[in-house]
């Protein structure tokens, strides 16, 4: 058999479809295969099932394929799962009853269909390379066990005026799919770590629920009461039920130690501009180990936090979202232990200056720099679907650009908005300001957009502001922004150079939403060209393809993939030198964006970028640091050739450059406050 070329792909298409652009895979119920009867688990399981109308969309070029994931899950999950515990029954998303043990939930993680050709002269089959995972989580959603299984299956008859190839398209999934089940189920009943947790289960001898929350309670107060003393971390913490300590030893195996029981506290609280909130901690997080030593209980992490000197630095081990991690804390003195704890800072704070990074020891300010970042949630609209990361990642970028080790752009020129502050009129004032500043000036928008259609045609888009009105397409149009109005502001500009970043999608789906009576982009007959830049130093970066979504991710980042890149990239990740420039940043975030959403979401997002330019946007500040550091070293040994400093002298001052913080007459030769001659005379 031979590959269907894409070439030979594209006919059958046109063939098939005549002009249309998109195809939707019809449900197919397998009943040509029955589950195989296994050695069912003794664990009572809860079916989560997807909504039905779930699919999964694949998109190339101007051909997007849609494949019923939802109905096909719901279909095998209720026939397979019953053979493979001593008891399984569908609960509501969401919910955890009494009866239940565990919940399993399932999804396509990725498939692909090929054509192949049987012989010279015959028709044409498809192939289909489907993976499918399983996941099996406890009360506290903490994983338990996970699997994941693959299958290969070919159509059994070929493309004909008689059989569409939607038709044998379906055939072929719902045949892949119960294959991947059949195996799913085989390693449920095969899985010693699955036997293991059911038997513990049933030894154990767990208070009720409302004994456990009072337990729980009471050591929240106990060890809440207790923080305070030596150092400071700055959270609210209790302790973790034994079910959810068996799912985390299966994490903390990674440490590389034998562990001896089961603990873990789980964070409950974080109090605002403590360490712990500066350091990234969570309320959900499991800290298992603290600067190498296991937790085995509230009362002994306490212990050990209260007997480390402040500004003591260690490294927590954390489990979040069934992931591990690592967090970097420096611990402050006593604060005081009544600080109200929080559920998670609305935003995070400016990135933590060390000692040695006061103001006075920063770059200067680049006076000719100009921002506008505007984010929003959309909390409180119930007619517009919410964000969960949009506002924080514009507090971030935020944050960033105003540093002076980073963006260094003054406050004072640099116009915020968020949630409810993002409105209409607000948010045009900001954008008009783009056509008077000179400098440069920096964009960045985290937020829905929209289409705007005529007929079969788009004629623009919008990024929607908080007070949008979206009962029909015309108000749509009218109360949001234009993005042929932004690149109206962008080309006129005086500016040096423009950057613009917009993480939004504009497919009526996703990040995006469609008023009502609107149409998405995704199936049109023509992907739109929605931006456009004229003149040299406009650039403008979009999260994704204009017939794509733009995604949120909860798992590892809690931001907008594209968000995620675009402030690591200002970081000075993107940056190959001192400075990061806006080709740096955009090639960064082209290239990690992509393949990071296909990783997390199984789909494709690919960033666009329009114009061109070459302007810094940012700094490599540890990069900057090393520079600084080797300039020192190069000024004590010309001192030291000169004869104005011995070698004891000169190897002293080689290693305060190392040091973060250095003394007030190192400080004053550095910068040039003291002349050569005073300084080997007083050092």
């Amino acid at each position: 058999m031979k590959k269907f070329s894409f070439f030979a792909m594209a006919i059958l298409m046109m063939l098939t479809f005549g002009c249309a652009t998109r195809s939707d895979i019809p449900m197919v119920e397998n009943t040509a295969v029955s589950p195989d009867r296994v050695a069912a688990v003794n664990l009572r399981a809860g079916i989560v099932l997807p909504d039905e109308n779930m699919v999964k969309t694949k998109v190339s070029g101007s051909y997007t394929e849609t494949i019923p994931a939802g109905k096909q899950i719901r279909s095998m999950a209720k026939k397979y799962y019953p053979y493979a515990f001593s008891s399984a029954v569908v609960v509501p998303a969401g919910s955890f009853p009494e009866s239940v043990d565990v919940l399993i939930s399932t999804d396509i993680q990725d498939y692909s269909y090929e054509g192949v050709q049987v012989a010279a002269g015959f028709g044409l089959k498809f192939r289909l390379n489907l993976g499918v995972k399983a996941v099996i989580t406890d009360r506290n959603r903490m994983t338990v066990w996970e699997t994941s299984a693959r299958s290969v299956k070919e159509s059994r008859a070929v493309v004909s005026p008689v059989i569409p190839v939607e038709t044998l398209k379906a055939e072929v999934l719902s045949a892949a799919m119960a294959e991947c089940f059949r195996k799913i189920n085989e390693d449920i009943s095969l899985s010693g770590e699955l036997q293991t947790y059911a038997s513990n289960m049933k030894k154990q001898t767990a208070p009720s629920r409302p004994q456990y929350a009072q337990q729980q309670a009471a050591v929240v107060q106990q060890v809440t009461a207790k923080v305070g003393g030596g150092g400071y971390l700055g959270v609210n913490i209790q302790a973790i039920s034994t079910e959810r300590q068996t799912a985390v030893a299966r994490y903390t195996a990674m440490l590389g130690r034998t562990r001896m029981g089961l603990a873990g506290v789980e964070v409950v609280g974080v109090a605002p501009s403590s360490p712990a909130e500066r350091a990234g901690l969570h309320v959900g997080d499991i800290i298992a180990d603290a600067g190498g030593t296991l937790v085995s209980s509230p009362e002994a992490f306490v212990n050990f936090i209260n007997s480390q000197a402040p500004q003591s630095k260690l490294t927590l081990y954390v489990i979040r979202d069934n992931r591990p991690s690592y967090f970097d804390v420096v611990l402050a003195s006593a604060a005081d232990p009544k600080a109200p704890p929080v559920q998670q800072a609305a935003a995070q704070r400016e990135p933590e200056k060390t000692a040695s990074e006061t103001d006075e020891n920063l770059p200067p300010l680049r006076e000719d720099a100009y921002a506008v970042v505007i984010g929003i949630d959309y909390g409180g609209r119930k007619d517009i679907p919410g964000l969960k990361y949009a506002s924080n990642d514009a507090q971030d970028v935020y944050n960033l650009l105003t540093d002076r080790r980073y963006g260094g752009i003054p406050k004072e020129n640099t116009v915020l908005l968020l949630n409810e502050n993002a409105t209409r009129n607000s948010m045009v004032a900001a954008i008009r300001k783009i056509r008077t500043w000179d400098g440069y000036i920096y964009v960045y928008f985290s937020g829905h957009g929209a289409p705007i259609t005529s007929g079969d045609k788009v004629t623009d888009a919008v990024i929607v502001p908080y007070d949008a009105v979206i009962s029909d397409p015309d108000s749509l149009a009218d109360t949001a922004v234009k993005i042929s109005y932004l690149e109206n502001m962008v080309d006129t500009s005086n500016a040096k150079g423009v950057m613009v970043a917009l993480d939004a999608c504009f497919t009526g789906s996703g990040k995006s939403i469609t008023a009502k009576g609107g149409k998405p982009i995704v199936g049109m007959m023509a992907a739109p060209d929605l931006f456009r830049t004229t003149g040299s130093g406009r650039v403008i970066i979009t999260s994704s393809a204009a017939n794509q979504q733009s995604w949120e991710d909860d798992s590892e980042y809690r931001s907008g993939i594209f968000s995620h890149f675009f402030k690591e990239g200002l970081r000075g990740k993107a940056g190959k030198g001192v400075w990061v420039t806006i080709n740096d940043i955009a090639d960064y975030i082209k290239s990690n964006v992509a393949k990071t959403a296909f990783r997390l979401k199984g789909q494709e997002q690919d960033p666009q970028v329009v114009g061109s330019g070459d302007f810094t946007v940012g700094r490599n500040w540890e990069q900057y640091r090393l520079i600084d550091e080797e300039t020192g070293r190069n000024k004590l040994k010309g001192l030291f050739e000169k004869g104005l400093i011995n070698s004891t002298q000169l190897t002293k001052g080689l290693e305060e450059l190392k040091k973060p913080v250095k003394s007030k007459l190192m400080d004053a030769f550095l910068k040039g406050r003291i002349d050569d001659k005073s300084f080997g005379e007083l050092y």
